[in-house]
């Protein structure tokens, strides 16, 4: 069983219960509200393959046996947005790889913000960050950048994809109007 499969309860379950944001909310309101937009902006056809790829990243980031990568990684850097961006883009390369390089890739570029903000969320518990509108700009635009390299898509790429979603979105909604007669 792939880890983009692991049932949520046992998701939980491997999460160590002594980790603040493996087992609870976000508690900062700008990560908050960076998440509850996320999560609105995510399309219904991507709902089920984005909270599957945040569940793995959880599990990853606050197993046991792997936590200590982010503790050390956070201990480190005097770079935060670097830091952060870094083991994002590794972690969503090692959940891709996986899942057998099946991974939803734009799921994976919103699920790679949400985990931005645990991460983030998880960095100011243990008192390695200060978060403010400055330190998370910073780290979702370096984010951005390091998936998007990690994965090999480049700016013109990604405004491809950008405009086939837009012509997308367009067309959906011309088909949804309703003809008139005679017009």
């Amino acid at each position: 069983m792939g880890i983009l499969n692991a049932a949520p309860e046992a998701t939980k379950q491997a999460m160590p219960q002594a980790t603040p944001s493996a087992s609870q909310d976000l508690t900062n309101p700008i990560l908050e509200q960076i998440q509850d937009g996320i999560e609105a902006a995510v399309p219904k056809e991507l709902k089920r393959d984005y909270l599957a790829i945040v569940v793995s990243g959880m599990t990853i980031m606050f197993s046991k046996e792997t936590s200590k990568f982010m503790d050390e990684r956070l201990a480190q850097s005097q770079d935060t947005p670097t830091a952060v961006a870094s083991g994002i883009a590794d972690l969503m390369l090692l959940i891709y790889n996986e899942s057998k390089k099946t991974m939803s890739i734009p799921a994976g570029m919103l699920a790679s913000f949400s985990l931005m903000c645990e991460a983030l969320d998880y960095g100011s518990k243990i008192g390695k960050i200060e978060i403010d509108q400055e330190i998370v700009t910073a780290c979702t635009d370096a984010t951005w950048k390091a998936v998007t390299e990690k994965f090999g898509m480049s700016q013109e790429k990604i405004n491809q994809v950008i405009a086939q979603g837009q012509q997308g979105q367009a067309d959906q909604s011309q088909a949804a109007m309703p003809v008139q007669a005679g017009a």
